[in-house]
């Protein structure tokens, strides 16, 4: 019922249901990642910090728990927390495939972001292990080739990605898949710029050994669209921070 009130936008209303579901299951961890999410919507960002450590301190076996505290410790900027929190989970040996990749995942983006990308490229090919169908995590793989100025890899990687999104959808939902897609660039007609691409991968490139990775995922992303213009819906994609 809170999801049903969340997608029609009654964000008050989500409220409320997920926090009666809270209440009466205090000890289920999902419904409590569920009403700190919605707290974020309301901007209530104090209650939502409080039930976010209450899932850090959640037992080691709790996967979903330890995921959802290492996505908001990263998306708040606390980077060895969100490291930890997510490498609890991949310590777990019971957690499920899906849980497994999200975290390895996850480890992927902080690592990518931190400039190692052979840590990150390593992660990724550990939340594909651990879940096959782990759409975002190949689309990953091609994010990190058009920041490295491979353009073919890239493309390679999100066809790949986009052949995945059936098993993505079945674990995730639709919705969750169908921002993906919509991100994730397509082969269409268009007259490649190679000229204007290399320039772009190589600002990509001098970006990246700065340490600018945003500006250096942009601009390789520009160089991709110079050799595929009709491809840049990834392009246009919002980038910094995404949820795990």
């Amino acid at each position: 019922m809170a999801f049903v009130e969340y997608k029609r936008c009654q964000v008050t209303s989500a409220v409320q249901v997920a926090e009666d579901a809270a209440r009466l299951a205090p000890t289920v961890s999902f419904y409590q990642g569920v009403l700190a999410s919605y707290y974020e919507a309301q901007g209530r960002q104090q209650s939502a910090a409080d039930l976010y450590a209450g899932l850090q301190a959640a037992p080691a076996t709790d996967a979903y728990a330890h995921l959802v505290a290492g996505d908001y410790a990263w998306r708040t900027g606390l980077t060895e927390t969100a490291v930890s929190e997510l490498q609890a989970v991949v310590a777990i040996s019971n957690a499920t495939p899906l849980f497994q990749s999200l975290a390895h995942a996850g480890l992927a983006q902080i690592a990518a972001a931190n400039g190692q990308p052979a840590a990150a490229i390593d992660a990724l090919s550990a939340s594909l292990t651990a879940w096959p169908g782990n759409a975002d995590a190949q689309a990953r793989r091609g994010d990190l080739a058009l920041t490295a100025g491979d353009a073919a890899a890239a493309a390679t990687a999100y066809q790949q990605a986009l052949a995945l999104l059936a098993d993505y959808r079945q674990q995730l939902g639709s919705d969750s898949a169908a921002l993906l897609e919509v991100t994730i660039p397509a082969p269409g007609p268009g007259d490649a710029q190679p000229d204007a691409a290399a320039s772009w991968f190589a600002q990509a490139q001098a970006g990246a050994g700065a340490g600018r990775t945003s500006a250096a995922m942009a601009l390789a992303r520009l160089g991709y669209a110079a050799l595929a213009p009709a491809t840049s819906r990834r392009l246009n994609a919002l980038h910094g921070q995404p949820r795990l």
